[in-house]
C-alpha cells in the first residue's frame, strides 16, 4: 500500500505593485493589524496580509500609489537587499556562478553566462570592457555591490565581477537585481 502524497499547488497571491499573481513563497508579506503595517518576515503572523513581489519596482509602485507606507517601503527594500545577496550565495553553493575576470569573460564567450554582475567599485576600464562584451553577446549586465560584498557572498576573496551561469538562477535574479527582460 502506498502513501498518498499531498499534491497541493503552490498558493498564489496578487502583488500590490504589479497586480500579477505569483507563488506566495516568492513574495513578501505585509501584515495589516490595528491600522498598522509591518513586514512579516515569516509569513505566518496573525492578521490580514498583503503581498509584494521581491523586486524594487513593485515596492516603489505600491508606495507611489499609497498602498504601503514609507516605513514599510524602506523595510521591504532592506529585506530585498538581504534576500538578493543571500540568493547569490545560494547560486554560488549550487555551482552556478563564475567569478573573476578570466572565468566571467570565458563564460560570456562560451554562452554559459546568463547574467553578469560587476562591482560598483570596479575600475571604469573593467566595467566598460564587460558592459561592451555583455552587449555584444547579449548577456544582461548590472553594476551592484562592492568587491568585498561580491567576494564574501560567493565565499571567496574580493571579486570585481561574477556571472550567473544557470538559466533558472538567472531568471530569478533578474527581478532581484532590477534587470528588465523582454
Amino acid at each position: 500500500m502506498s502513501k498518498r502524497k499531498n499534491h497541493k499547488k503552490d498558493a498564489l497571491r496578487i502583488c500590490l505593485g504589479c497586480g500579477l499573481e505569483h507563488p506566495k513563497k516568492e513574495m513578501m508579506r505585509i501584515l495589516l493589524t490595528d491600522g498598522e503595517e509591518t513586514l512579516d518576515p515569516t509569513g505566518r503572523m496573525n492578521g490580514r496580509g498583503a503581498y509584494l513581489c521581491r523586486n524594487s519596482s513593485c515596492i516603489e509602485k505600491a508606495f507611489a500609489e499609497g498602498k504601503i507606507s514609507e516605513a514599510v517601503r524602506d523595510k521591504s527594500l532592506d529585506d530585498l537587499e538581504q534576500y538578493k545577496w543571500s540568493f547569490l550565495s545560494l547560486a554560488a553553493k549550487a555551482g552556478a556562478v563564475a567569478s573573476g575576470e578570466f572565468q566571467v569573460e570565458e563564460a560570456i564567450q562560451k554562452g554559459s553566462a546568463w547574467l553578469v554582475i560587476v562591482a560598483e567599485d570596479a575600475s571604469d576600464n573593467t566595467a566598460h570592457k564587460f558592459e561592451s562584451k555583455c552587449s555584444f553577446y547579449q548577456v544582461p549586465f548590472t553594476k551592484c555591490g562592492s568587491k568585498e560584498l561580491l567576494g564574501a557572498r560567493i565565499g571567496k576573496e574580493m571579486r570585481s565581477m561574477v556571472a550567473i551561469c544557470d538559466e533558472s538562477f538567472a531568471t530569478k535574479a533578474y527581478g532581484l537585481f532590477g534587470i528588465e527582460t523582454e
